[in-house]
C-alpha cells in the first residue's frame, strides 16, 4: 500500500470515501501486512476483504480500482470500473494503454489520486456484461460443440 494512499486515507477532507483492500490470493501474509500498514488510519476509512472472494464479485461492488501493475485492470475495465495504475513498473508495462487513455497513471501523488477520483465519479460507472457471458444456453452449446462425437 503506497504512501499516497495512506496519506489520502488520513486526510479528513475525503472521509466520505471508503477504500477496500484485497490482496492477491497467493499473498498469504496480506491480511497482516494491510493491518500493519494501515494501523494509523481510522478503521472507518477502509476495509480489508477476504482475498479468496471472487474477484468479479469485488468488481460488481467497486466504483474504482487502483493497482500497482496487476493485469486485473482489464477485468475491472470489463465491469466498467476505471483503473488508476501507480509506479514506474506500471507505466512501463501499460505504456500503450495509458497513452490511449484506457487507464490512468500516477507516479504516486495524492493529488493525482484525488483528481482521478473526482473525474471518474461513481455516478459514471456502468457495469458492462461484455466480458462475462453467463447464460445456460450459451454454456450448453459451447460444451456440446467441444464434446467429441463417437
Amino acid at each position: 500500500i503506497p504512501d499516497f494512499i495512506v496519506s489520502f486515507l488520513k486526510d479528513d477532507r475525503y472521509s466520505d470515501w471508503l477504500m477496500r483492500f484485497r490482496n492477491h490470493p497467493n499473498f498469504t501474509k496480506g491480511l497482516d501486512y494491510c493491518a500493519r500498514r494501515l494501523s494509523l488510519v481510522d478503521r472507518r476509512r477502509f476495509e480489508i476483504v477476504d482475498q479468496n472472494r471472487n474477484l468479479y464479485d469485488e468488481f460488481l461492488d467497486a466504483t474504482h480500482h487502483i493497482t500497482g501493475y496487476s493485469s486485473c485492470c482489464y477485468e475491472a475495465e470489463s465491469f466498467g470500473v476505471p483503473t488508476l495504475l501507480f509506479g514506474e513498473e506500471a507505466q512501463s508495462i501499460y505504456e500503450t494503454d495509458i497513452a490511449r487513455g484506457r487507464f490512468c497513471w500516477t507516479r504516486g501523488e495524492t493529488s493525482d489520486l484525488i483528481a482521478w477520483l473526482e473525474r471518474s465519479s461513481s455516478k459514471d460507472v456502468v457495469h458492462s456484461d461484455q466480458y462475462i457471458e453467463s447464460s445456460l444456453s450459451l454454456a450448453s452449446s459451447m460444451l456440446a460443440a467441444d464434446l467429441p462425437v463417437y
